[in-house]
């Protein structure tokens, strides 16, 4: 447990160079027991209100559950700002990014399904993403199907149905639906290692919020002082200043 003893010194205003607070100032020495008013300067309170760092030691274990759900937070607190700045800006260009992979993906998939459909007469309603694939490799189902029955495979062939039915007008095009399936399977799988790449500026940060407030604590063990000083100013009915020290244990 901290307490505090307080320690009142007072000083006589004798000359200008102090500040006056009162209009007009009555001369003599002051009566301690009067009541007045009392202007308290505490550097320490005034540096606390236009901070954001935290003036208490911070736990590395909380520090690191902070950035590992928001990057940058426990930096933030612990008056490293320019790295909570950098993970910030990092976590904002992978979620940037990710939504770019998915988007683009998603286009490409429309693409080739519009151009399966007008090339090689296929429909792709309630189809597996495997069906996709057979299309992009072989010219009809006659094809497809030839191929499985060879390898014994009977289990992988279609019923010669409408909804199964394609055949490509020419290899071409076959080719070109190949391509923009290509690109958005790639675009979609980006994107999934993007999920990975932002899981992992969350760790870092985490990690980096460990060490960021160790040495925040540090300093305030190094720069904490077990005493205190604040001056105190008396206004009306005189002039009066005292020196407060403060004393912790």
């Amino acid at each position: 447990m901290k307490k505090l003893v307080l320690i009142l010194i007072p000083f006589l205003f004798l000359g200008g160079s102090v500040p006056r607070l009162a209009a007009q100032p009555s001369q003599g020495v002051p009566d301690l027991l009067t009541p007045s008013v009392f202007l308290v300067v505490d550097s320490t309170l005034l540096l606390q209100q236009e901070s954001s760092i935290s003036p208490k030691p911070i736990p590395p274990g909380r520090a690191f559950l902070q950035s590992l759900l928001i990057p940058g937070w426990a930096e933030w607190k612990s008056g490293a700002k320019k790295r909570a700045r950098f993970f910030w800006i990092t976590e904002g260009i992978l979620a940037a990014t990710f939504t770019g992979f998915q988007i683009y993906g998603h286009l490409k998939a429309q693409d080739y399904r519009a151009y399966g459909a007008i090339h090689a007469g296929a429909n792709f309603a309630n189809k597996p993403e495997r069906f996709v694939t057979n299309i992009s490799y072989y010219r009809d189902i006659l094809e497809y199907n030839e191929y499985q029955r060879r390898l014994r495979r009977y289990d992988l062939t279609y019923p010669l149905t409408q909804e199964n039915w394609w055949e490509w007008d020419s290899e071409r095009s076959m080719h070109t639906f190949n391509h923009l399936r290509i690109q958005s399977e790639t675009a979609y799988r980006n994107a999934v290692i993007t999920i990975g790449v932002v899981l992992m500026n969350h760790v870092i940060s985490g990690i980096d919020a460990i060490w960021t407030t160790r040495r925040h604590n540090k300093k305030l063990q190094a720069n904490g002082s077990k005493w205190n000083v604040r001056t105190v100013f008396r206004g009306l009915p005189s002039r009066y200043t005292a020196v407060q020290l403060q004393r912790r244990f």
